[in-house]
């Protein structure tokens, strides 16, 4: 093989990545593909889960002062359109997903939502690092940090992890394929493995893990009935974990 067939191969791989990588960000929230600007000025590489970052969500959450009887909701896109205020009526419930996030993104915004020493933090992040491809070693190592961060500015906030949401391959696959000819790059199995290893991680820095996972699969895939392309959830999804968060919501 010579050079420049090399040098074209590697070309076209790298741009099959990116254009999969970028469809996947689409499907995590159609009103906007990639913010370019914010690429541009930061200088993001291709293939970073800071591609799907929304600049303009993120300056409107700036603008909002936390405070210390305030529950966050921190995460991605599955946080982002959970009507979680409607969900707990009555507690200070403050959403801050932002469509396309992962655990880069998140440390990248933790200041906002700190500064105010809010009660409780609810986390729920990692599916758009395991679309990225990176591996779990990195997706834990910005995990801890997120943690010990949060720890170390608010010690007197309470952290609770969620675990990482199976997919339903079958209708995921079906979206893929009929867009962009390709198939995704994340497991249950993989979920479910980076799951365990998260769960490890808030047992040693103390967070409390709070397992979603075991309560929206049936036969090794999300349930279908609770979602519509295979990765968000729909209403039904939704109320499984407002179910499942209610006695966190709601303890001391």
């Amino acid at each position: 093989m010579n050079k420049g067939y090399k040098v074209l191969l590697a070309l076209s791989l790298g741009l099959n990545i990116l254009m999969f990588q970028n469809y996947f960000q689409s499907v995590l929230h159609k009103e906007s593909l990639i913010n370019k600007s914010f690429i541009e000025d930061k200088g993001i590489q291709a293939g970073s889960t800071e591609l799907g970052f929304n600049e303009s969500k993120l300056d409107e959450y700036k603008k909002y002062k936390s405070t210390e009887n305030d529950i966050i909701f921190l995460g991605d896109s599955i946080t982002q359109r959970g009507s979680w205020s409607e969900y707990f009526p009555g507690l200070f419930v403050r959403n801050r997903g932002i469509d396309g996030d992962g655990t880069e993104n998140i440390l990248h915004r933790l200041d906002p939502v700190v500064n105010g020493c809010p009660s409780k933090i609810f986390l729920l992040i990692g599916i758009n690092d395991l679309a990225a491809q990176f591996d779990n070693e990195k997706i834990l190592a910005n995990y801890e940090k997120i943690i010990l961060t949060i720890q170390e500015k608010t010690p007197k906030t309470k952290i609770y992890a969620g675990s990482i949401l199976p997919v339903n391959s079958y209708k995921l696959k079906d979206i893929l394929e009929r867009e962009t000819n390709t198939t995704i790059p994340i497991t249950n199995q993989n979920i479910q493995a980076l799951n365990t290893r998260l769960q490890t991680l808030c047992e040693k820095n103390r967070v409390i893990y709070i397992d979603y996972y075991t309560h929206v699969i049936e036969a090794g895939e999300l349930k279908p009935e609770l979602t519509k392309d295979g990765l968000h959830l729909n209403s039904d999804g939704y109320i499984v974990l407002s179910t499942v968060l209610q006695p966190y919501l709601t303890e001391k």
